[in-house]
């Protein structure tokens, strides 16, 4: 595996758009075949109106599944055809670990809570309390981000991963 120039300039910009739209369709395939299976194991048939109903399993499902398609892209495109390294392709943490996971999730925290109060006043939404216990909310809670999360990576990989290293 030799790796592949694309050079600079218009030219190198155009060879750079070209791969990453190819990087797109090719996630965009595999990740709609792994979701369809994906869907299919936890559904138990494939089945094409549950993946149209709003809900946390078929997020859980899309996001599976596009973590899956865009990381065999990224592997296959990024690392066997351009022979990006994995240092070039951010295989390789940057050494922060639970430091830097605890920041992010600070901060991510904070931005939620604070769209949360802007929509108190802006959009007119209000603080309803229920009728579950507290166990049940923290799981209902950590559901939701388990589900949340994987779409939230396939985001990551597919606009911060191959296409932003090669523009």
């Amino acid at each position: 595996m030799s790796r592949r120039e694309l050079g600079g300039g218009w030219k190198g910009l155009l060879k750079a758009i070209g791969w990453s739209v190819a990087f797109g369709i090719e996630g965009f395939l595999l990740g709609t075949v792994a979701s369809l299976a994906i869907g299919s194991l936890l559904h138990g048939e494939l089945d094409l109106a549950w993946f149209t109903t709003p809900g946390l399993q078929q997020a859980l499902t899309q996001g599976a599944g596009l973590v899956l398609g865009f990381g065999a892209a990224t592997y296959h495109l990024g690392h066997r055809v351009l022979g990006r390294t994995r240092d070039e392709l951010r295989w390789i943490g940057t050494g922060s670990g639970a430091r830097g996971f605890g920041r992010g999730l600070a901060l991510g925290v904070v931005a939620a809570l604070v769209a949360m109060v802007l929509g108190l006043g802006a959009a007119g939404a209000s603080w309803v309390t229920g009728e579950g216990t507290f166990g049940g909310w923290v799981g209902s809670a950590g559901w939701t981000a388990v589900a949340l999360a994987l779409p939230a990576l396939s985001e990551e990989i597919i606009f911060r991963g191959l296409p932003l290293i090669l523009l």
